[in-house]
């Protein structure tokens, strides 16, 4: 994720209401790609607004519980907040019942960008370095970050017909795709 990334905020805005819709039948985890420095070590030195909007979204999910943090995150990227969440801060956190003071605590303290470093650092060591990617029970989803398609990778990612929730009732199957690898060797 990076969190000023209009492709991201397109998965998040399609993500986040699919899983408040699956009623806990989703887990979601985040996971944000930054830059590496020269010596390869994530870089969280410079303030920019990617920085500063990554270590607040961060900060919300160190000091909330996961329906709060999900709640804010949801504010944020349901919208335009995102581009500008320094400033809508106060509307999505007081809308998803943060305590405003323990979230600017976190990001005073150093203690987000602590976190933040380390998701970089494993995103650097998976070799992801581009945002959004997407995992579905663990295989990398491709494909349109549109409801309907990410539902239905979702819902079949849920098990048989008895254990997937009652909102993929009537969903089709994603379509299978046929690959062929070709190499020269």
């Amino acid at each position: 994720l990076l969190a000023t990334c209009p492709h991201c905020a397109q998965a998040l805005r399609t993500l986040l209401p699919l899983r408040r819709e699956l009623n806990g039948a989703m887990a979601m985890t985040f996971a944000y790609v930054g830059t590496a420095g020269t010596d390869g070590s994530p870089d969280v030195a410079s303030d920019t607004p990617e920085l500063r909007t990554a270590v607040l979204e961060v900060c919300a999910g160190i000091t909330h519980d996961t329906e709060q943090w999900m709640r804010f995150m949801e504010c944020a990227y349901r919208d335009d907040t995102w581009q500008h969440l320094e400033a809508g801060f106060d509307r999505c956190a007081q809308e998803a019942g943060l305590d405003k003071k323990e979230v600017r605590a976190c990001v005073e303290s150093g203690e987000g960008k602590e976190q933040l470093s380390m998701s970089y650092a494993i995103a650097l060591a998976e070799g992801i370095d581009g945002a959004p990617v997407v995992f579905i029970d663990g295989r990398q989803y491709v494909g349109p970050m549109e409801r309907e398609s990410l539902l239905a990778h979702l819902c079949y990612a849920a098990g048989s017909e008895d254990t997937r929730p009652d909102l993929c009732d009537g969903i089709s199957a994603p379509p299978s795709v046929a690959v062929a690898l070709l190499t020269d060797t």
